[in-house]
């Protein structure tokens, strides 16, 4: 498995975290998502996980300038797994 970072999310200190429970994590400027992830299904077959967090403050501005539609219909073209995360 590959988990790739957004470099924005450096600071929210799930980098660490996920280092600390052995994961392979790249930090690296993405285009789409928070998190990239690179998997297995449990018949073999690769998917791509897209994931976008937001925190409620941001999850209500994405709604009122708009972008969250867009956010999520690229998300859903581009990786077999979409997830939206909003915390708080």
């Amino acid at each position: 498995m590959k988990i790739f970072l957004d470099h924005r999310e450096g600071p929210s200190g799930i980098k660490k975290e996920l280092i600390k429970h052995g994961l392979e994590v790249f930090e690296e400027q993405l285009k789409l998502a928070d998190f990239i992830i690179k998997t297995k299904t449990l018949d073999g077959k690769i998917v791509t996980v897209g994931i976008e967090r937001k925190t409620t403050n941001d999850f209500l501005n994405s709604i009122i300038d708009k972008r969250i539609i867009s956010q999520l219909m690229d998300m859903k073209k581009h990786f077999e797994v979409p997830l939206l995360i909003i915390e708080g």
